[in-house]
Protein backbone atom coordinates (compact mmCIF):
# COMPACT_ATOMS: atom_id res chain seq x y z
CA UNK A 1 0.00 0.00 0.00
CA UNK A 2 1.83 3.44 -0.59
CA UNK A 3 1.35 5.74 1.76
CA UNK A 4 -1.08 8.36 2.25
CA UNK A 5 0.29 11.98 1.79
CA UNK A 6 -1.00 13.57 5.00
CA UNK A 7 -0.54 17.12 3.80
CA UNK A 8 -3.47 16.34 1.50
CA UNK A 9 -5.67 15.09 4.07
CA UNK A 10 -8.78 17.20 4.59
CA UNK A 11 -9.39 16.65 8.06
CA UNK A 12 -5.75 17.11 9.23
CA UNK A 13 -5.74 20.41 7.12
CA UNK A 14 -9.04 21.43 9.26
CA UNK A 15 -7.92 20.32 12.63
CA UNK A 16 -4.93 22.14 12.40
CA UNK A 17 -6.60 25.65 10.93
CA UNK A 18 -9.70 25.52 13.54
CA UNK A 19 -9.70 27.70 16.16
CA UNK A 20 -11.55 26.95 19.14
CA UNK A 21 -15.32 28.96 19.33
CA UNK A 22 -15.41 31.09 22.74
CA UNK A 23 -18.63 29.18 24.17
CA UNK A 24 -21.64 31.78 25.06
CA UNK A 25 -22.76 29.85 28.49
CA UNK A 26 -22.07 29.66 31.72
CA UNK A 27 -20.54 25.74 31.33
CA UNK A 28 -18.34 25.04 28.44
CA UNK A 29 -19.53 22.08 26.34
CA UNK A 30 -16.43 19.94 25.14
CA UNK A 31 -16.29 19.13 21.61
CA UNK A 32 -15.28 15.84 21.26
CA UNK A 33 -13.59 15.46 17.73
CA UNK A 34 -14.56 12.93 15.38
CA UNK A 35 -12.39 10.28 14.41
CA UNK A 36 -14.12 10.17 10.71
CA UNK A 37 -13.95 13.09 8.25
CA UNK A 38 -17.74 15.09 7.17
CA UNK A 39 -16.99 13.41 2.99
CA UNK A 40 -16.97 9.89 4.96
CA UNK A 41 -19.54 10.59 7.91
CA UNK A 42 -21.62 12.08 4.49
CA UNK A 43 -21.07 8.67 2.72
CA UNK A 44 -21.63 6.44 4.91
CA UNK A 45 -24.89 8.52 5.57
CA UNK A 46 -25.98 8.04 2.13
CA UNK A 47 -24.77 4.24 1.94
CA UNK A 48 -27.23 3.27 5.08
CA UNK A 49 -30.79 5.48 3.78
CA UNK A 50 -31.13 4.11 0.12
CA UNK A 51 -32.51 6.22 -2.47
CA UNK A 52 -36.49 6.17 -3.48
CA UNK A 53 -35.34 5.90 -6.90
CA UNK A 54 -33.40 2.83 -5.83
CA UNK A 55 -36.35 1.52 -4.46
CA UNK A 56 -38.18 2.15 -7.71
CA UNK A 57 -36.01 0.50 -9.89
CA UNK A 58 -36.10 -2.37 -7.67
CA UNK A 59 -39.55 -2.82 -7.62
CA UNK A 60 -40.31 -2.43 -11.30
CA UNK A 61 -37.28 -4.96 -11.80
CA UNK A 62 -39.04 -7.49 -9.79
CA UNK A 63 -42.37 -6.78 -11.42
CA UNK A 64 -40.48 -7.34 -14.78
CA UNK A 65 -39.19 -10.51 -13.42
CA UNK A 66 -42.88 -11.59 -12.74
CA UNK A 67 -44.37 -10.47 -15.65
CA UNK A 68 -41.43 -12.05 -17.53
CA UNK A 69 -42.31 -15.44 -15.69
CA UNK A 70 -46.19 -15.03 -16.29
CA UNK A 71 -45.22 -14.57 -20.04
CA UNK A 72 -43.79 -17.89 -20.41
CA UNK A 73 -46.37 -19.59 -18.57
CA UNK A 74 -48.93 -18.01 -21.18
CA UNK A 75 -46.01 -19.39 -23.99
CA UNK A 76 -46.04 -22.37 -22.58
CA UNK A 77 -49.63 -23.00 -22.53
CA UNK A 78 -50.64 -21.30 -26.00
CA UNK A 79 -47.63 -23.80 -27.32
CA UNK A 80 -49.25 -26.67 -26.21
CA UNK A 81 -52.45 -25.49 -27.26
CA UNK A 82 -50.98 -25.03 -30.34
CA UNK A 83 -48.59 -28.37 -30.52
CA UNK A 84 -52.30 -29.66 -29.41
CA UNK A 85 -53.98 -27.51 -32.26
CA UNK A 86 -51.74 -28.63 -34.87
CA UNK A 87 -52.44 -32.66 -34.14
CA UNK A 88 -55.98 -31.72 -33.93
CA UNK A 89 -56.06 -30.10 -37.24
CA UNK A 90 -54.06 -32.97 -38.74
CA UNK A 91 -56.20 -35.29 -37.43
CA UNK A 92 -59.14 -33.42 -39.29
CA UNK A 93 -57.23 -32.18 -42.49
CA UNK A 94 -57.20 -36.67 -42.48
CA UNK A 95 -60.74 -36.44 -41.57
CA UNK A 96 -61.56 -33.86 -44.61
CA UNK A 97 -59.89 -35.91 -47.05
CA UNK A 98 -61.58 -38.92 -46.34
CA UNK A 99 -64.68 -37.60 -46.60
CA UNK A 100 -63.14 -35.52 -49.19
CA UNK A 101 -62.14 -39.35 -51.00
CA UNK A 102 -65.76 -40.41 -49.74
CA UNK A 103 -67.47 -37.64 -51.82
CA UNK A 104 -65.49 -37.91 -54.83
CA UNK A 105 -66.21 -41.49 -54.69
CA UNK A 106 -70.49 -40.83 -54.30
CA UNK A 107 -69.75 -38.12 -57.02
CA UNK A 108 -68.21 -40.32 -59.30
CA UNK A 109 -71.07 -42.76 -58.70
CA UNK A 110 -73.61 -40.35 -58.91
CA UNK A 111 -72.12 -39.36 -62.54
CA UNK A 112 -72.00 -42.95 -63.48
CA UNK A 113 -76.00 -42.63 -62.40
CA UNK A 114 -76.58 -39.62 -63.98
CA UNK A 115 -74.74 -41.03 -67.66
CA UNK A 116 -76.53 -44.09 -67.16
CA UNK A 117 -80.48 -42.17 -66.62
CA UNK A 118 -79.24 -39.80 -69.31
CA UNK A 119 -78.95 -42.72 -71.60
CA UNK A 120 -81.91 -43.61 -70.61
CA UNK A 121 -83.83 -40.54 -71.52
CA UNK A 122 -82.26 -40.39 -74.53
CA UNK A 123 -83.79 -44.40 -75.59
CA UNK A 124 -87.03 -42.74 -73.70
CA UNK A 125 -86.86 -39.87 -75.68
CA UNK A 126 -86.18 -41.60 -78.75
CA UNK A 127 -89.44 -43.98 -78.29
CA UNK A 128 -91.51 -41.22 -77.49
CA UNK A 129 -90.82 -39.68 -80.63
CA UNK A 130 -91.34 -42.60 -82.24
CA UNK A 131 -94.74 -43.44 -80.20
CA UNK A 132 -95.92 -39.56 -81.83
CA UNK A 133 -95.19 -40.05 -84.61
CA UNK A 134 -96.85 -43.48 -84.63
CA UNK A 135 -100.25 -41.73 -82.76
CA UNK A 136 -99.78 -38.97 -85.53
CA UNK A 137 -100.15 -40.73 -88.32
CA UNK A 138 -102.90 -42.94 -86.39
CA UNK A 139 -104.42 -39.44 -85.97
CA UNK A 140 -104.33 -39.22 -89.49
CA UNK A 141 -105.82 -42.51 -90.00
CA UNK A 142 -108.52 -42.03 -87.53
CA UNK A 143 -109.09 -38.58 -89.06
CA UNK A 144 -109.20 -39.90 -92.56
CA UNK A 145 -111.28 -42.53 -91.50
CA UNK A 146 -114.14 -40.94 -89.89
CA UNK A 147 -114.11 -38.52 -93.23
CA UNK A 148 -114.75 -41.29 -95.09
CA UNK A 149 -117.37 -42.42 -92.47
CA UNK A 150 -118.84 -39.08 -92.53
CA UNK A 151 -118.62 -38.91 -96.18
CA UNK A 152 -120.50 -42.47 -96.72
CA UNK A 153 -123.10 -41.20 -93.42
CA UNK A 154 -123.46 -38.37 -95.67
CA UNK A 155 -124.15 -40.44 -99.58
CA UNK A 156 -126.43 -42.73 -96.95
CA UNK A 157 -128.34 -39.48 -95.66
CA UNK A 158 -128.45 -37.72 -98.99
CA UNK A 159 -129.37 -41.37 -100.71
CA UNK A 160 -132.57 -41.74 -98.23
CA UNK A 161 -132.75 -37.85 -98.49
CA UNK A 162 -133.36 -38.05 -102.30
CA UNK A 163 -135.97 -41.33 -101.61
CA UNK A 164 -137.83 -39.73 -98.53
CA UNK A 165 -141.58 -38.95 -99.23
CA UNK A 166 -142.13 -35.35 -100.10
CA UNK A 167 -145.62 -33.39 -99.21
CA UNK A 168 -146.92 -30.28 -100.38
CA UNK A 169 -149.74 -28.41 -101.68
CA UNK A 170 -149.34 -28.58 -105.61
CA UNK A 171 -153.00 -26.38 -106.31
CA UNK A 172 -155.58 -24.49 -104.79
CA UNK A 173 -158.46 -22.40 -105.81
CA UNK A 174 -161.40 -20.20 -104.24
CA UNK A 175 -164.44 -20.63 -106.02
CA UNK A 176 -167.44 -17.89 -105.14
CA UNK A 177 -165.47 -15.93 -103.23
CA UNK A 178 -167.57 -12.98 -103.78
CA UNK A 179 -170.10 -11.08 -101.26
CA UNK A 180 -173.43 -12.45 -100.32
CA UNK A 181 -172.01 -16.31 -101.49
CA UNK A 182 -170.46 -18.98 -100.04
CA UNK A 183 -167.15 -19.41 -101.04
CA UNK A 184 -166.11 -23.36 -101.78
CA UNK A 185 -161.92 -23.51 -101.12
CA UNK A 186 -160.03 -26.24 -102.40
CA UNK A 187 -156.33 -27.65 -101.25
CA UNK A 188 -154.67 -30.22 -103.28
CA UNK A 189 -151.76 -31.85 -101.73
CA UNK A 190 -148.90 -34.52 -103.61
CA UNK A 191 -146.31 -36.70 -102.26
CA UNK A 192 -143.94 -35.91 -105.43
CA UNK A 193 -141.09 -38.14 -103.23
CA UNK A 194 -139.87 -41.77 -103.88
CA UNK A 195 -141.24 -43.23 -100.47
CA UNK A 196 -144.76 -43.05 -99.32
CA UNK A 197 -146.17 -41.43 -96.21
CA UNK A 198 -148.56 -41.40 -93.78
CA UNK A 199 -150.39 -37.26 -94.05
CA UNK A 200 -152.48 -35.39 -91.70
CA UNK A 201 -153.72 -32.04 -92.96
CA UNK A 202 -155.33 -29.02 -91.36
CA UNK A 203 -156.75 -26.48 -93.34
CA UNK A 204 -158.79 -23.06 -92.98
CA UNK A 205 -159.83 -19.51 -93.71
CA UNK A 206 -160.62 -16.71 -92.20
CA UNK A 207 -160.16 -12.55 -92.54
CA UNK A 208 -157.17 -11.18 -90.05
CA UNK A 209 -154.91 -8.15 -89.28
CA UNK A 210 -151.99 -9.99 -89.68
CA UNK A 211 -151.10 -13.53 -90.18
CA UNK A 212 -152.23 -15.78 -87.69
CA UNK A 213 -150.50 -18.63 -86.03
CA UNK A 214 -150.80 -22.15 -87.73
CA UNK A 215 -153.69 -23.23 -88.02
CA UNK A 216 -154.51 -23.06 -84.49
CA UNK A 217 -156.58 -19.95 -84.70
CA UNK A 218 -158.96 -20.64 -87.45
CA UNK A 219 -161.97 -21.57 -86.41
CA UNK A 220 -163.46 -23.53 -89.14
CA UNK A 221 -160.70 -25.37 -89.69
CA UNK A 222 -160.80 -28.56 -90.87
CA UNK A 223 -159.00 -32.12 -91.01
CA UNK A 224 -157.80 -34.49 -93.94
CA UNK A 225 -156.02 -38.03 -93.07
CA UNK A 226 -154.19 -40.13 -95.53
CA UNK A 227 -151.71 -42.44 -96.55
CA UNK A 228 -150.41 -41.66 -99.96
CA UNK A 229 -147.88 -43.33 -101.95
CA UNK A 230 -145.62 -41.56 -104.22
CA UNK A 231 -146.93 -39.31 -106.35
CA UNK A 232 -150.56 -39.36 -105.09
CA UNK A 233 -152.53 -36.53 -104.56
CA UNK A 234 -155.25 -35.61 -102.15
CA UNK A 235 -157.39 -32.66 -101.58
CA UNK A 236 -159.13 -30.99 -98.65
CA UNK A 237 -162.26 -28.48 -99.13
CA UNK A 238 -163.80 -26.10 -97.37
CA UNK A 239 -166.33 -23.40 -97.32
CA UNK A 240 -166.52 -20.06 -96.08
CA UNK A 241 -169.76 -17.90 -96.21
CA UNK A 242 -168.98 -14.12 -97.12
CA UNK A 243 -171.38 -11.48 -95.82
CA UNK A 244 -172.47 -8.58 -97.44
CA UNK A 245 -170.28 -5.59 -97.97
CA UNK A 246 -167.46 -7.93 -96.32
CA UNK A 247 -164.79 -6.28 -98.55
CA UNK A 248 -165.45 -2.92 -97.52
CA UNK A 249 -165.47 -4.28 -93.45
CA UNK A 250 -162.46 -5.59 -94.65
CA UNK A 251 -160.48 -3.23 -95.83
CA UNK A 252 -161.83 -0.79 -93.04
CA UNK A 253 -160.62 -2.80 -90.40
CA UNK A 254 -157.38 -3.22 -92.70
CA UNK A 255 -157.86 -7.04 -92.51
CA UNK A 256 -157.14 -9.74 -94.73
CA UNK A 257 -158.92 -12.78 -95.89
CA UNK A 258 -156.08 -16.18 -95.44
CA UNK A 259 -156.11 -19.41 -96.59
CA UNK A 260 -154.17 -21.66 -94.49
CA UNK A 261 -152.72 -24.84 -94.69
CA UNK A 262 -150.26 -27.27 -92.40
CA UNK A 263 -149.38 -30.70 -93.52
CA UNK A 264 -147.93 -32.60 -91.13
CA UNK A 265 -146.76 -36.51 -92.82
CA UNK A 266 -144.04 -39.10 -91.67
CA UNK A 267 -142.06 -41.31 -93.79
CA UNK A 268 -142.87 -44.92 -93.92
CA UNK A 269 -139.47 -45.90 -94.15
CA UNK A 270 -137.47 -44.01 -91.62
CA UNK A 271 -140.46 -42.68 -89.87
CA UNK A 272 -139.06 -39.37 -89.70
CA UNK A 273 -141.71 -36.64 -89.16
CA UNK A 274 -141.98 -33.39 -91.54
CA UNK A 275 -143.95 -30.74 -91.80
CA UNK A 276 -145.53 -28.45 -95.06
CA UNK A 277 -146.87 -25.11 -94.47
CA UNK A 278 -149.06 -22.58 -97.08
CA UNK A 279 -150.47 -19.82 -97.08
CA UNK A 280 -152.68 -17.60 -99.66
CA UNK A 281 -154.51 -14.34 -98.94
CA UNK A 282 -157.35 -12.15 -100.57
CA UNK A 283 -156.96 -8.42 -100.32
CA UNK A 284 -159.59 -6.62 -100.54
CA UNK A 285 -157.50 -3.24 -101.73
CA UNK A 286 -156.17 -5.45 -104.31
CA UNK A 287 -159.01 -7.49 -106.09
CA UNK A 288 -157.43 -7.71 -109.48
CA UNK A 289 -154.45 -10.15 -107.95
CA UNK A 290 -156.96 -12.47 -105.90
CA UNK A 291 -154.98 -15.08 -103.85
CA UNK A 292 -151.57 -14.62 -104.29
CA UNK A 293 -149.14 -16.97 -102.02
CA UNK A 294 -147.68 -15.38 -98.54
CA UNK A 295 -144.36 -13.60 -98.77
CA UNK A 296 -144.32 -15.62 -95.42
CA UNK A 297 -145.25 -18.95 -93.98
CA UNK A 298 -144.84 -21.00 -97.03
CA UNK A 299 -142.07 -23.67 -96.21
CA UNK A 300 -141.34 -27.25 -95.62
CA UNK A 301 -139.27 -28.61 -92.97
Amino acid sequence: MPEQNTAQDPAKTIKAKADPIPSTGSKQTQVVPSTHSPSEEDHKTGKDKPKWTDVAVVFFTICLVGVAIWQGIIFKRQWQEMHSGGVDTHDLALAAKSQADASKAQADEAKEQVDKMSESLKKTDILIKEATEQATATNKLAIQAQRSADYAKQSIDTAVEAERPWVGVTFYKADDFTEGNTAKILIQYTNSGKRPATVSMTYGGAPFEKPPLFPEVIDNRAKSVGFMLPGASQSGTFSFAIPNNAFATWKAKHQIFYILAQIVYADVGTNNGHITNFCAYYDPTNKDLPFPLCTRYNEAK
